[in-house]
């Protein structure tokens, strides 16, 4: 006898806020009953599909089972405020689930990468053999289009991600115009995209999160690591301050290219490493004390 368990992650609990359903939520009747109260609360809201689409593969696996087979579908919630407090939460449900339903397998059934970023906590608990994303169709035509910017616009989850990098580069190209000798204003432009985009690739964000969940866990460690930060901020403005001003005295001698870079470098050299120690000293404090130093 195989027990599947058909998951789906309301991580910033819209079900909650919305619909007043408290997690976790198990058993086909009462995921649907959840479905269509969050459905009537807020139409527009895409958790309301991951749920059906978690009810939709529920129904096929009831279908497919064989014998003695068995397969449930639960719903975790968890914080509007998405984190600690929201994983911490789910974790705590699904926990409660695996102890009632005793699961063999799993799949998860999500509307996008913010519940897709739960998987590794699921996974820690539980095999996940299969994961289903869950993408409306959208309206065609321009009408649809401003639609659906104006909703990303409106949604807090979205609207620093796409106003705050739009924004710096109006804000650049309006000074590099205005500005007198604005080339360099405006090449700064393709280099912050790239900053942001490697950042992006690499996850950075996901690796700032973990540093400032462990300083929120570690009041003692953060003010360390704070005023360590603070030093790398102020070092990294000496290190540009001071590369800007050899640049400005080296361009007088009209140095090739390789010459001219490599005067900046060791002109900023001693503020560079300063701010280098500077923020490995900040991050080796956290580790420190949370008890994960390994020297």
């Amino acid at each position: 006898m195989t027990r599947t368990l058909v998951i789906s992650v309301d991580r910033d609990d819209d079900l909650g806020k919305k619909a007043g359903i408290r997690g976790p939520v198990v058993g086909r009747k009462e995921v649907l009953t959840a479905a269509l109260r969050l459905g009537i609360a807020d139409p527009e809201e895409s958790d309301t599909n991951a749920i059906l689409g978690a009810l939709h593969l529920h129904d096929q696996l009831k279908e497919q089972a064989e014998g003695t087979d068995e397969v449930d579908v639960a719903v975790l919630t968890g914080d509007e405020r998405v984190g600690v407090r929201s994983d911490r939460a789910i974790s705590q449900q699904l926990e409660e689930v695996i102890e009632k339903f005793q699961p063999d397998r799993g799949m998860l059934v999500t509307d996008g990468a913010e519940d897709e970023s739960i998987l590794p906590l699921l996974q820690s608990r539980l095999h996940i053999d299969h994961v289903q994303k869950i993408i409306v169709r959208q309206s065609k035509g321009i009408e649809g289009t401003y639609y659906y910017l104006t909703k990303a616009i409106e949604d807090e989850k979205w609207r620093a991600r796409l106003l705050v990098p739009l924004s710096v580069v109006l804000i650049l190209l309006g000074l590099g115009m205005i500005l007198p000798n604005g080339g360099v204003i405006i090449g700064m432009m393709p280099l912050l995209i790239g900053i942001y985009l490697m950042a992006k690739g690499l996850g950075a964000e996901q690796h700032l999160n973990h540093i400032m969940r462990d300083m929120r866990e570690n009041a003692d460690a953060a003010m360390g690591s704070s005023l360590l930060w603070a030093f790398t901020i102020f070092f990294s403005i000496f290190a540009l301050a001071e590369g800007w001003r050899v640049y400005g005295v080296a361009m007088d001698s009209y140095p090739g290219a390789l010459e001219l870079v490599l005067l900046v470098l060791q002109g900023a050299l001693a503020w560079i490493v300063l701010a280098f120690l500077a923020f490995a000293l900040s991050l080796l404090v956290l580790r420190w004390k949370r008890g994960t130093f390994s020297g």
